[in-house]
């Protein structure tokens, strides 16, 4: 009895192993390599027919890529399938295979590529070199009513540029912290993207017109708008000693007790997140009244610039495409006081990557199954025989 207990044991337990073989042998069997990409493309026409995930019309990335597509001979509403996203989808879209590429500002590009899951084709500055991204924008109520205060925001702004440039690991460190995204990655992207940090709005006012242009024959702005409908240098002028003309203050406003900033978890907007971090917009407003500064993140431009005009927040950091389209379209009431950076955002293709064929699971399952039955039942029937 005890020597057909034992043998029963065995037997359950090589059942046991013997489901476990036949469902690792059907699952290697059942990894086949997804549709490879990267290697295989060569110019611009090799998209035709892919799934593109980049941000909503009208922000910069949206803006770039069907101008791009455009001069290559693509139209960007027939010829490839865009799906608008934000940064975090967009990457779990190409690593899961739901999309075919993807075109993102920094880090996403690295991410993916450190991932194994991608590999970046062209840069966005090779689309359209020196070409502006991001930009501060201010509200027209702040700069109006509390201009002293508007001159201090970008100061601070020039001070952070500065001290991120200086200091990329620990600007790095407080990305990573701030929107959970891997430092190793993030800082490996400084070292991949084609972008740079600048302050200066003169050197974004051309491309930032030709986005007017742009956005306006797609549709996605109702008006042409000029440098003076975007933009008002008058505070980095000054700050620079470009221009010494006094900034007239009203002599009745609101006072402001609260400052509210709004972001994107893109390593082009680092330097919002630096002040933040050390303190530095709560430190320099201070003075002037302002008792408290927070930030909010948003997925990507459009949505920060809804936010604008519901009156939400009153400083953005946002790509300069987007407060076209509102200013265009809803009349926003902001300007674009300072830039943050150009370049930075690559288009990425899917790489090789295994994926489960759907089928073998429900077979390894049912093999597994009929396997464990079999064993089972030749063991039942030892060990009703030794009893007899």
């Amino acid at each position: 009895m005890q020597g057909s207990g034992r043998v029963l044991l065995v037997l359950l337990l090589l059942a046991v192993f013997s489901a476990a073989l036949v469902i690792a042998a059907f699952a290697v069997a059942g990894e086949t390599p997804a549709p490879e990409l990267a290697s295989k493309y060569k110019e611009p026409k090799d998209l035709k027919g892919l799934k593109i995930a980049t941000f909503p019309p009208g922000s910069i990335q949206y803006t770039i890529l069907s101008k791009w597509l455009k001069e290559n001979g693509l139209d960007p509403e027939k010829d490839v399938e865009i799906r608008t996203m934000g940064p975090r989808e967009a990457i779990s879209a190409i690593e899961s295979g739901a999309v075919d590429a993807v075109f993102l500002p920094e880090p996403a590009p690295t991410i993916i590529e450190l991932d194994g899951k991608g590999v970046r084709v062209v840069q966005s500055g090779e689309m359209y070199p020196n070409h502006a991204c991001c930009c501060l924008l201010v509200s027209g109520k702040l700069i109006r009513e509390h201009p002293e205060i508007v001159e201090q925001i970008v100061r601070t702004h020039i001070n952070a540029t500065k001290y991120l440039k200086e200091h990329p690991e620990e600007a790095a460190r407080i990305f990573s912290e701030k929107t959970g995204f891997d430092y190793e990655k993030t800082l490996a992207s400084f070292e991949r993207w084609d972008g740079d940090w600048i302050t200066n709005p003169h050197e974004m006012m051309n491309s930032t017109l030709e986005y007017a242009r742009v956005n306006y024959e797609l549709g996605l702005a109702k008006r042409f708008l000029t440098d003076e409908d975007l933009f008002d240098t008058r505070f980095y002028d000054k700050i620079m000693g470009i221009s010494s003309s006094p900034i007239p203050v009203p002599a009745e406003r609101e006072e402001i007790k609260e400052i509210r900033i709004g972001y994107q978890p893109s390593t082009h907007q680092i330097a919002e997140m630096i002040a933040m971090e050390k303190g530095w917009w709560q430190r320099d407003l201070k003075r002037f009244g302002v008792e408290n500064v927070t930030d909010k993140e948003f997925p990507s431009g459009p949505p920060e610039m809804n936010a604008m005009l519901a009156g939400e927040i009153d400083v953005a950091y946002v790509g300069t495409a987007p407060p076209i389209t509102a200013i265009a379209n809803s009349d926003l009431d902001a300007k674009i006081v300072a830039a943050v950076q150009i370049n930075g955002s690559a288009l990425v293709l899917r790489a090789a990557s295994k994926t489960q064929t759907p089928g073998f699971t429900a077979i390894s399952t049912i093999s597994a199954v009929v396997v464990c039955f079999i064993v089972c039942f030749i063991a039942r029937r030892r060990f009703g025989q030794s009893n007899r």
